[in-house]
């Protein structure tokens, strides 16, 4: 990547290969990433009719085992949906870093989404961003607002949900006609709804206390908000994006070490395709850095 000035060469003919060279990469970059897309928007879709033929089945017949091939399926879909919509995410970011945000990117056909408003019956805390008022007068009597912008997010507090609104305030000088707003606030997902808690919430219940995103989303549905099974996946797609780095980090550290301990666990799982389960391993590595 082009990166450093003085690591480029001087000649034009060879400057010129070389961004041609950065090109080609980003462009089989970016078709590789639209493929693995492709296959797991694929995959989805096999899984969903999976799911949907084991619920008609499901109204015929009682059964345990059929319950827990369902659960089982589940399960399976969302770690799909996660893995898309971190697939998506880093698509999207490459896109940016290089400035190519305006081209057309291979993106999976999303189901039709009303987005509906937050309950009224949650409590609203109201954050309001005042701008560092600046202009040639110098003199705050003179500024005018002329609107706010209010950005409603959904967050997660104990035991209670409540939409915090940032509300953002333009201010106009009449005498210079300077306008000047307060920046939006930085969220986990651009232009989203959930905040930090939130996600940190729904991703500790998945992930550590084994609580399926389906499962969630009946819970919330008993606290008077809906959030689709679907939508948290989206979250939590974006969530192992942002903490990718920090994984890869310490996945280098625990492999560094001099010694390390490991732990094999079967499980069964759901294997899609062949209607039976299969065996899965679960491997734990840890290190030991006493001295």
């Amino acid at each position: 990547m082009l990166t450093d000035s003085q690591d480029l060469p001087s000649d034009i003919a060879a400057l010129r290969a070389l961004i041609l060279a950065e090109r080609a990469e980003h462009r089989a970059e970016h078709a590789a990433q639209a493929a693995e897309l492709v296959a797991k928007q694929i995959e989805i879709e096999h899984l969903r009719a999976m799911l949907a033929k084991l619920r008609r089945q499901r109204y015929g017949r009682s059964s345990e085992k059929l319950e827990a091939e369902i659960d089982q399926l589940e399960l399976t879909l969302e770690d799909a949906e996660i893995g898309q919509a971190q697939a998506e995410a880093k698509i999207a970011e490459a896109a940016q870093s290089t400035d190519q945000s305006k081209q057309p990117t291979s993106r999976r056909p999303r189901r039709p989404a009303v987005r509906k408003p937050l309950p009224d019956h949650l409590p609203r805390e109201i954050v309001v961003l005042e701008p560092k008022f600046t202009c040639l007068c110098n003199d705050l009597s003179c500024r005018t607002k002329i609107r706010e912008e209010v950005t409603e997010v959904l967050e997660k507090i104990p035991s209670q949900l409540k939409v915090i609104r940032y509300v953002r305030p333009i201010y106009a000088c009449r005498a210079c006609e300077m306008v000047t707003q307060a920046p939006a606030p930085d969220l986990p997902i651009l232009k989203g709804r959930p905040g930090p808690n939130l996600i940190t919430h729904i991703a500790i219940a998945k992930y550590y206390d084994g609580l399926p995103l389906y499962r969630q989303s009946k819970i919330f549905e008993r606290e008077g908000v809906e959030i689709e099974r679907m939508v948290m996946a989206d979250w939590m797609g974006h969530l192992a994006w942002w903490i990718a780095p920090l994984d890869e980090m310490i996945g280098a550290h625990v492999m560094s070490a001099p010694v390390i301990h490991a732990d094999d666990t079967p499980i069964k799982v759901l294997s899609p395709g062949k209607g039976r389960t299969a065996t899965g391993r679960i491997w734990i590595y840890v290190v030991d850095e006493r001295p």
